[in-house]
């Protein structure tokens, strides 16, 4: 789990579904982000981060360009 993601889209207010739906992406795809069960690519990873007002590396702060799963 990315108990990272998780404390910020808590600290945010906003429901999970909601963030989803205003990066773009289903919620299951974000949910299994959350779980750590996919790593996003860049933009998606950075598309979270902007909604949620912080720094890509504050949520995802060792992410490999191995194994990386297509999420769009």
């Amino acid at each position: 789990m990315n108990l990272r993601l998780k404390t910020k889209i808590l600290e945010s207010g906003k429901p999970q579904i909601a963030l989803a739906r205003e990066i773009g992406i289903p919620e299951p795809i974000l949910s299994k982000v959350v779980n750590g069960w996919i790593e996003p690519k860049a933009d998606l990873r950075n598309k979270i981060a902007q909604a949620l007002n912080c720094k890509t590396e504050e949520i995802f702060p060792q992410t490999r360009e191995i194994n990386k799963v297509k999420t769009q």
